[in-house]
């Protein structure tokens, strides 16, 4: 009699434990300037913004795509856009490298995101309690604050960037990366 809690013999079927699928997930094509993957690819061990020869290290990035006209649903109300992208967003993942300098960017970025958001905010409330003490003081405060938000957040999102997906269908990324990276494919 079989042991029926004895694991499966044969999982070459089993998705879960088949995961990655080195003949498919490495094959990178090229359509126009924009990259073309499976889904939970493993892309070459080079900066995918300037092409430079990386370590092995891999660091796992998870994209989301939804079409450019949902956009429209913003003028309308914010919170109908939220609900029918979170909807009908599509999801991908891919194995990307980078080099040390551009890893560099990317961190410094994440820290201006979540280092000098807050910062700012609290300088927000900060120039908003000290108006009862000194108008000039707290309006100069409140407005470096405002302005930190915009620029932490530009500057923050600007450095993190490394790909873009353009779209995702059907279990397939269309995805805009480093010109030198595309390039050399």
């Amino acid at each position: 009699m079989d042991n029926p809690y004895a694991p499966p013999k044969d999982l070459s079927n089993n998705v879960l434990v088949r995961g990655f699928d080195p003949k498919k997930d490495t094959e990178l094509s090229v359509e126009g300037d924009l990259i073309v993957c499976s889904d939970n690819a493993t892309w070459p061990d080079r900066c995918v913004i300037c092409n430079e020869k990386t370590d092995s290290q891999k660091f796992t990035r998870k994209l989301f795509w939804h079409p450019s006209w949902l956009y429209l649903l913003f003028l309308v109300s914010w919170l109908i856009y939220l609900i029918v992208a979170l909807i009908v967003r599509k999801k991908g993942t891919i194995h990307i490298s980078l080099c040390e300098r551009h890893r560099n960017h990317r961190l410094v970025g994440m820290l201006l995101l979540w280092v000098g958001i807050p910062l700012s905010i609290v300088a927000i409330f900060v120039g908003g309690t000290l108006s009862s003490h000194s108008s000039d003081l707290s309006g100069i405060i409140a407005v470096v604050g405002i302005f930190g938000i915009l620029g932490f957040l530009i500057a923050g999102l600007i450095l993190i960037k490394t790909v873009i997906p353009r779209r995702i269908q059907d279990g397939m990324l269309w995805l805009k990366a480093g010109k030198r990276f595309t390039d050399s494919l």
